[in-house]
C-alpha cells in the first residue's frame, strides 16, 4: 500500500545578525535544506512499533502567499483584567 501525504511546513523567521537577505534567498534556503533532509525510510511506527516506510518520493515545492499590505495591523484581542471585583473575597 502507497500513501501520498503532504504536509505544510510554515517557518517563521527573526533575523538574528548579519545583513539584510531577501526572501527569495530564504526561500532557495530552506528548499535546499529541506531537500537534503530525505530520508530513504521511516522505520519505528506503527501499533507494533516494527514497521517500517520506504520513502519513494520527496518534493519541497514553495506555496505562494497572498499579497497584503506591509502595514496592516494585527487584530488585537483586548485584555482581559483578571482582579477581582470590588468587595469580592479570596475565599
Amino acid at each position: 500500500m502507497t500513501y501520498i501525504i503532504e504536509l505544510k511546513v510554515t517557518v517563521e523567521l527573526d533575523r538574528t545578525e548579519g545583513k539584510f537577505a531577501s526572501r527569495e534567498e530564504v526561500v532557495e534556503s530552506l528548499t535546499e535544506w529541506l531537500e537534503n533532509a530525505n530520508q530513504a525510510s521511516i522505520y519505528g511506527i506503527g501499533a507494533d512499533g516494527e514497521s517500517t516506510y520506504e520513502v519513494i518520493n520527496w518534493d519541497v515545492e514553495e506555496v505562494e502567499r497572498p499579497k497584503s499590505s506591509r502595514h496592516t495591523r494585527k487584530s488585537r484581542v483586548p485584555p482581559v483584567d483578571l482582579r477581582p471585583a470590588r468587595g469580592a473575597t479570596g475565599r
